[in-house]
């Protein structure tokens, strides 16, 4: 196998099933039976937030407030979805289309030289983001019984 299929394999499939199984079921059922839903919610978040500083390495402070604060909306993102389609599987597709964006605009950001680039991969993110919510909303919620 080689490196970059192994890498892909671990970034884009493996991650998000071990992340969402369990942030969004393990840490998620456990943090319900005790506290309200919406702290379970943000508690889940930011323990995904946290968890995700051990990519961080040795860089400067600002940068792990800025970690922080981006994987807990995400967590936020992947756990809202999680629970409004009731499934799993709703947020592991989310999260696979989001690291596979995240790793195409890797890829792209190292070929890149743009001083932008920062801009540009966050408004991708962020427009990734709204494709896989309507998605997501297609699939699982549009025919779900209110």
């Amino acid at each position: 196998m080689n490196n970059w299929w192994l890498q892909f394999t671990m970034t884009v499939v493996s991650a998000p099933l071990v992340e969402e199984y369990v942030f969004r079921g393990y840490v998620f059922g456990a943090l319900d039976s005790i506290f309200n839903r919406s702290a379970t919610i943000w508690l889940t978040a930011f323990v995904f937030g946290l968890i995700h500083l051990s990519s961080l390495g040795k860089a400067a402070w600002y940068n792990a407030i800025f970690l922080v604060i981006a994987y807990t909306a995400m967590g936020m993102f992947f756990t809202l979805i999680a629970v409004a389609a009731k499934s799993l599987w709703a947020s592991f597709t989310a999260h696979v289309v989001n690291n596979l964006l995240i790793y195409i605009i890797g890829i792209w950001a190292a070929v890149s030289t743009s001083s932008s680039m920062m801009w540009r991969s966050l408004t991708g993110t962020l427009l990734g983001m709204g494709i896989v919510a309507g998605l997501v909303y297609w699939r699982f919620l549009k025919n779900r019984k209110s």
